[in-house]
């Protein structure tokens, strides 16, 4: 695959954030770490978004996808196709809820720590997208990290074998 040239862009819209992350996950390789809320509004429950996660993780076993959120309800009952994505890909989907006071209400998504989309207003769509862009990707994908080590699974998928 061809990389790509570097692109920055300032988002406004919820349209321009749910393109971006079409747009993103599209060109992910190795993983997708995505902080949100609640996820409502980021599309995840959505066909567009969910058919570019199922292409994403089909490309292969060692593909991950981590979602961190603060609160699960909107992904527990409301969210039937990212259900069906976590029992297909269940060994390659995490979730997990951050402690409340971790949770600035920004979001962020951070594709093989070098694209990203963030958004930096608190229930709003200001923010930004870049390609390309490992110099903002890598510190974000670090403090994901971080963030991800200090808060506790959620929404497992089981199978009962009876």
């Amino acid at each position: 695959m061809t990389p790509l040239p570097s692109f920055e862009q300032t988002l406004t819209l919820r349209s321009e954030h749910l393109a971006a992350y079409e747009r993103l996950i599209a060109e992910a390789t190795d993983s997708i770490a995505w902080l949100d809320g609640n996820f409502e509004f980021c599309g995840l429950a959505g066909p567009v978004i969910y058919e570019r996660l199922r292409e994403y993780l089909i490309g292969g076993r060692s593909r991950k996808l981590r979602l961190l959120m603060a609160k699960t309800h909107f992904l527990e009952k409301k969210a039937a196709r990212f259900a069906l994505l976590q029992d297909r890909f269940s060994e390659q989907i995490s979730c997990r809820v951050i402690n409340d006071n971790q949770w600035e209400g920004n979001g962020a998504m951070i594709i093989d720590a070098r694209h990203l989309v963030t958004r930096v207003q608190p229930g709003g769509w200001r923010g930004y997208m870049g390609m390309d862009a490992t110099a903002q990707a890598e510190p974000l994908s670090l403090r994901f990290d971080m963030i991800w080590d200090e808060s506790t699974p959620c929404l497992p998928r089981t199978t009962l074998g009876l």
